[in-house]
């Protein structure tokens, strides 16, 4: 956890070396449908892809997410608007918190990011709302060390690709919800994650001390909207 230009921000992993990704578009028109869980909660997770960069993937992404934060009896929305504009439906008492996928990390005052950062939180309640980043082309340099193609090309599956991008963000939001909670030694909170951990086929989890941390940092946030 670090503080600079005003920003109070949560770093995550960093890791070596750059890959290129191979995507099959093919059926990227074929949009799966994922219900969104717990819409009476607070928590509302805006997606933002403003470069486009996984069209076929995104709501299995948000799938795993939501999945990994249900565990810990953490309820999410997603806003798929991507207009910024709220539904009519949604409750007036809710924590919006943008997940915003870039191509690599920024670089200028307020970042400070390490190069290959797979993605990091900043909160700033006075200029900027809250939200998480995540860098795609670092997480995918991450996949390939293992030598195979993690690819988004069935969008009707939780694949590799798509489970290790949802664990990131998972990751990621758990700073936003809990930021003075340091690093677990091991698991998805551990500061540095390997491919193996990201992409197992078995699920992973928030061990116990951060469900609650978790859990009381949702219940500060919502009683005070």
């Amino acid at each position: 956890m670090a503080r600079s230009g005003g920003l109070r921000q949560a770093v995550s992993f960093v890791v070596g070396s750059t890959a290129i990704l191979i995507v099959d578009y093919a059926q990227a028109a074929r949009r799966p449908h994922v219900a969104d869980h717990g819409r009476s909660s607070c928590l509302v997770l805006e997606w933002m892809d403003p470069h486009e960069l996984v069209p076929a993937g995104e709501r299995w992404m948000a799938k795993e997410t939501t999945r990994i934060l249900g565990e810990a009896r953490i309820a999410a929305r997603w806003d798929w608007s991507r207009d910024g504009e709220r539904a009519s439906s949604a409750p007036t008492r809710e924590h919006r918190l943008r997940v915003v996928l870039l191509p690599s990390e920024p670089s200028g005052p307020g970042w400070g990011l390490g190069k290959n950062t797979l993605g990091t939180t900043l909160i700033n309640g006075v200029s900027a709302p809250p939200a998480v980043y995540i860098f795609y082309r670092s997480v995918v340099s991450l996949l390939s060390r293992d030598g195979r193609s993690h690819s988004w090309s069935d969008p009707y599956a939780v694949g590799p690709a798509s489970r290790a991008f949802g664990r990131v963000v998972a990751h990621e939001v758990a700073h936003a919800l809990a930021p003075a909670e340091p690093h677990a030694r091991s698991g998805l909170m551990q500061a540095g994650l390997a491919a193996a951990l990201l992409t197992d086929r078995n699920d992973v989890a928030f061990d116990e001390r951060w469900e609650r941390a978790l859990s009381a940092g949702l219940s500060e946030l919502c009683s005070v909207r």
